[in-house]
């Protein structure tokens, strides 16, 4: 509990961005796989890659929002914990 006290207190917005985009990250993900099922349960004769071009468009800007998001999410995380590793060292010499 107090390391959670401490990250709040150095960088309160750094964490609550990497979380937020955490949270969008995953939530990509999971409409990335939603999109994929339902290109495999649109397979007909007429369009046999059961494909349109809502499917591939929303695929597509999923894949970047996701990784834009997930970069984000890693680079707060990275600051986050350097952050709080210098103001321990810095406390404790």
């Amino acid at each position: 509990m107090n390391w959670i006290k401490l990250l709040f207190r150095t960088s309160s917005i750094t964490l609550i961005i990497g979380i937020i985009s955490g949270l969008i990250s995953g939530i990509c993900t999971t409409l990335m796989i939603v999109l994929i099922n339902q290109s495999i349960n649109n397979l007909s004769s007429h369009n046999p890659l059961g494909l349109n071009r809502y499917i591939v468009y929303s695929f597509i800007l999923l894949c970047i929002v996701r990784f834009i998001t997930d970069f984000i999410a890693k680079y707060c995380l990275i600051y986050l914990s350097e952050n709080t590793l210098a103001t321990l060292r810095i406390k404790l010499s």
